[in-house]
């Protein structure tokens, strides 16, 4: 199913270590049912066989090579790039240390008057050097600068943290997504869904049914999910279901939906944690 493997060739000492090498270790792979029904799912449009024609074909051998390479790749950056949830509790501890952290600071940098002025001075330093830059700003103009940002983060995390830390009106929809324990596996099917608009062309819709007679009625992107996403959620050896219902596909992908529709992005999560501010048109 996946193949976590890689042979690192070259001379001895070449081998590459580290941070950099487990990463490069994960080589995902579908096995080749898999693979099939996903090229039978992820018929390519035409404006992607021109890019392909126009840039890929040196690199990859055949269309249905660099589908099954795009795809993989979501599986890749999702072994590779853990996204973790922010729950409550994680964010209160967070606030928590800003708020104590930035009163000690507050206290040090006002509490030590006979520092003032010496080589442990960092507001005379930076005097110095801004002055040298041709900044006229005085020792005082940068205490009182460094004091009032440590203050805006002090009151930030007091409110913050009275608050309850419940988001406003417009970071809900975000604040709920990024708080569940699913946020990973949501982040993925973002990714896989991107792509497969991407390569068929195709608009995604979210419709899973049953006739009256039993029979599954699910839209293309559906079942493009149902087939991708669980040999992925099984490497990964994440707790949980990796065959996931139809309803719940269902209900992720109306999600991702709403956030595209809002210009969002969440498959950008493992590039940028505050994808919700890259509003793309």
């Amino acid at each position: 199913m996946a193949s976590n493997s890689l042979i690192a060739g070259g001379t001895p000492g070449a081998q590459i270590t580290g941070a950099l090498a487990d990463q490069l270790a994960i080589q995902f792979h579908f096995d080749d049912e898999a693979r099939i029904r996903l090229l039978e799912l992820c018929r390519p449009c035409e404006d992607w066989l021109e890019q392909y024609r126009d840039g890929a074909i040196e690199l990859v051998s055949t269309p249905d090579a660099a589908i099954a390479m795009a795809l993989e790749g979501c599986a890749n950056r999702f072994l590779r790039n853990r996204v973790k949830p922010a729950g409550k509790a994680d964010q209160r501890k967070y606030l928590q240390a800003i708020e104590a952290h930035t009163e000690a600071l507050m206290r040090l940098l006002t509490g030590y008057q006979e520092i003032d002025g010496t080589t442990a001075d960092p507001f005379r330093f930076l005097e110095k050097t801004s002055r040298a830059r041709g900044d006229k700003r005085s020792r005082f103009d940068h205490w009182a600068r460094a004091n009032e940002s440590l203050l805006t983060l002090h009151l930030f995390a007091k409110f913050r943290l009275h608050s309850g830390l419940d988001p406003a009106a417009d970071e809900k929809a975000e604040e709920g997504v990024k708080r569940r324990t699913e946020y990973p596996r949501f982040v993925l099917i973002a990714d896989l869904l991107a792509t497969f608009c991407r390569i068929t062309g195709q608009e995604a819709t979210a419709y899973a049914n049953r006739n009256r007679l039993g029979d599954r009625q699910v839209s293309p992107a559906v079942d493009f999910i149902s087939v991708a996403l669980p040999p992925i959620l099984k490497a990964a050896r994440l707790k949980g279901p990796h065959i996931l219902d139809d309803q719940v596909i269902r209900k992720e992908i109306a999600e991702v939906k709403r956030f595209w529709e809002e210009g969002r992005r969440p498959e950008l999560a493992y590039a940028f944690a505050d994808w919700g501010s890259k509003r793309i048109g």
